[in-house]
């Protein structure tokens, strides 16, 4: 169980990280600074990346039917894992769009339709 319990740290941690990079992402978007929103969006989606990949295993293994009890904590990991993705997935149509909105408003601007 503790083995089981510090790979789900190891979700949580990369999911946390990758959260925190979309969170950053979203204020650059928010500011029209979308090379920087690209930038943190990739590096958030290596994170998600590296906590599926983490999450993955546990799965092989309890295919391989090796021995692992399920705890709260993994509950968590996978719950936090799922919620993150999503949130960088809206986070990341959401910043699509700015970039469109931002496109339309400097065309406007030189007086172009």
């Amino acid at each position: 169980m503790d083995e089981l319990n510090q790979v789900a740290m190891q979700i949580i941690l990369h999911a946390g990280d990758a959260r925190t990079l979309a969170m950053k992402a979203m204020d650059l978007a928010s500011e029209a600074d979308f090379e920087q929103f690209e930038e943190l969006m990739k590096q958030a989606k290596d994170e998600i990346v590296q906590a599926h990949r983490v999450h993955t295993g546990v799965l092989q293994n309890a295919i391989a039917e090796e021995e692992n009890e399920y705890t709260i904590l993994f509950a968590h990991a996978q719950d936090t894992l799922m919620s993150v993705n999503t949130e960088i997935n809206l986070i990341e149509k959401i910043g699509q769009a700015l970039v469109s909105v931002n496109k339309r408003l400097e065309n406007l601007e030189k007086g172009e339709h």
